[in-house]
């Protein structure tokens, strides 16, 4: 067949199903995760999309049995790719779970539909699907900020699911504007991440909070969000062997650990309990991130705890 690398949207004129030939990755160099790429075909013609998602990891064998297991799939059907991805045994489920976002969003550049649009159509006869309660990042920092706090932010989202979304935007303006005038009343001057949340150097996360509560509460907006924690722990993890570094009267056998303030590596179990208390104590409604993906044993524990 004839193969042209050209972006998906290039084909959406052309008729045909698009049948998956090929997934691919590439590493990204500073944290090792893999950027996943589909490639798919219409006729006779090839595209390569990138898919906009990222895999905590995945060897060449992984990479060889999603291909062998996805080939020739009808891209629109999401149905029959994820069915295909459960049945996979040896594949981690953060790469299963990144293919199946990647193939879903390339499929919607392929027959130009809008991402809920398809989404829609995939869950029809499931149930009702109502647009997702939005998040909105107020405060960025983590592992690339100057202070000792590694942990990548704090984030709101609507107290109720009923709020329209253009009137939580305002309230996140609101906010925002109030985190701003604290930080100048403060002398600090503060900086914007890509997300457009505000750069926060500070040594623990507790000085984040602090300051964003303070904005809510002269927002007096108290009762319409709810905080979300940015924990972002991939990102200051670190994979030792068993019993080295500090732990929890020696005992411990797990091999990850996380430095959530720099310099400080601590085991899964240390991480759980910090989290556990800052939920308790502040009121967290949701943990984005709180341990590495292959940190099962973290994962178990934070759900027993919470």
């Amino acid at each position: 067949w004839y193969q042209r690398r050209v972006r998906g949207d290039e084909l959406g004129s052309l008729a045909g199903d698009p049948t998956l030939h090929s997934i691919s990755g590439y590493t990204g160099v500073r944290t090792g995760s893999v950027a996943v790429e589909v490639k798919y075909q219409i006729n006779n013609h090839s595209a390569v999309q990138e898919g906009d998602v990222e895999a905590a990891g995945a060897s060449l064998d992984e990479l060889k049995a999603v291909n062998d297991a996805l080939y020739g799939v009808n891209i629109t059907d999401q149905v029959e790719v994820d069915k295909r991805l459960s049945a996979l045994e040896g594949v981690s489920n953060g790469l299963k779970v990144a293919v199946s976002l990647a193939v879903f969003k390339t499929a919607c550049r392929a027959t130009g539909k809008a991402q809920l649009d398809a989404l829609k159509s995939v869950t029809e006869g499931s149930g009702t699907l109502t647009s997702p309660v939005p998040l909105v990042s107020l405060i960025g920092g983590g592992k690339n900020a100057t202070g000792k706090n590694n942990m990548a932010g704090i984030g709101i989202t609507p107290a109720k699911s009923s709020t329209p979304f253009p009137k939580f935007l305002t309230t996140a303006h609101t906010i925002l504007d109030k985190v701003e005038e604290t930080l100048h009343k403060k002398n600090s001057l503060p900086a914007v991440t890509e997300n457009g949340a505000i750069f926060l150097s500070v040594d623990k996360i507790e000085a984040a909070l602090e300051l964003v509560k303070e904005a809510i509460s002269e927002a007096e907006l108290v009762d319409e969000v709810m905080l979300v924690l940015d924990v972002g722990a991939p990102e200051f993890h670190t994979e030792v062997q068993p019993g080295q570094g500090s732990a929890k009267k020696g005992q411990s056998t797990s091999r990850h650990r996380y430095d959530w303030v720099e310099g400080q590596l601590k085991v899964s179990e240390d991480l759980c309990d910090y989290l556990e208390t800052l939920v308790e104590s502040d009121g967290f409604i949701a943990l984005l991130e709180p341990f590495h993906p292959e940190d099962k044993e973290g994962y178990e524990k934070i759900r027993e705890k919470i």
